[in-house]
């Protein structure tokens, strides 16, 4: 608009660049034959001015918004002072740049995402999945979910608390779980055979006994060790000696 002029961010002339300084009276809202471009409300006097609809903006609603996120970085929002929190979203995650004609994110390398609201994972080559092809691309909430210790699942959570500052990327930042057989922040590596080390003394193999005892004359059992579960095995009586005999047909089945 003609009229408007840079101004000091204050509704005065200044150097800001930003067009809000009015040079003249205004005495209508902007494009006066179609109010506000039809994306908005005129408010009239004295101010005359555009209240946009959602998905539009500028001073005569003219210009696309694009999808807001949780911001990368910032100023503290929150009545706590602490930052990220969902109550305060900005375009594009401040990790890009909005296009204004088509309402689309322009991410900066490393983000992705319709508000580069994700940190994209590693190896990652052009028209080719993350994680070197070798692996899943999960949020830091859902690799928790995943975390083992000596093999066995753990209780692990990350953002599972609803608002919790600590841990405001929960949903934002990403990384690889590996395939089997391969490793590596992008999975890029193979693993090598692992095992006992040779080395070692005094050890001795561990062996656990199963003891079932059934109250139904049939039915089905699975054995789980270290995220590993052996197949499904049916209950049911054999001649011999009862339960002995079963215990045995377990074990081989559970060998096999």
């Amino acid at each position: 608009m003609d009229y408007m002029s840079t101004s000091n961010g204050y509704g005065l002339e200044g150097q800001r660049g930003d067009c809000g300084y009015a040079s003249q009276n205004i005495v209508d809202c902007p494009n006066e034959n179609s109010p506000c471009n039809l994306h908005g409300t005129c408010r009239g006097k004295p101010t005359f001015r555009c209240d946009c609809q959602q998905g539009w903006t500028g001073a005569d609603c003219s210009l696309l918004t694009c999808p807001f996120g949780k911001s990368w970085f910032g100023r503290p929002t929150s009545g706590d002072d602490y930052a990220h929190m969902s109550d305060h979203t900005v375009e594009c995650s401040n990790m890009g740049i909005c296009n204004r004609a088509t309402g689309a994110c322009t991410c900066m390398e490393g983000f992705e995402g319709a508000a580069c609201n994700l940190m994209s994972c590693p190896g990652k080559q052009p028209n080719q999945p993350a994680c070197s092809d070798r692996g899943e691309c999960l949020s830091m909430s859902q690799l928790a979910t995943h975390a083992t210790r000596n093999g066995d699942d753990t209780s692990f959570t990350y953002g599972a608390t609803p608002n919790n500052h600590f841990t405001w990327d929960f949903d934002m930042v990403q990384g690889c779980m590996c395939h089997e057989g391969f490793a590596g922040y992008d999975c890029a590596l193979s693993t090598c055979a692992s095992g006992d080390n040779p080395h070692t003394e005094g050890q001795v193999n561990e062996i656990q006994s199963l003891y079932c005892k059934a109250t139904l004359s049939t039915g089905r059992i699975t054995v789980s060790f270290r995220r590993q579960s052996s197949v499904e095995l049916t209950w049911r009586p054999y001649p011999g000696p009862g339960d002995a005999v079963s215990l045995n047909r377990f074990a081989c089945r559970l060998a096999d």
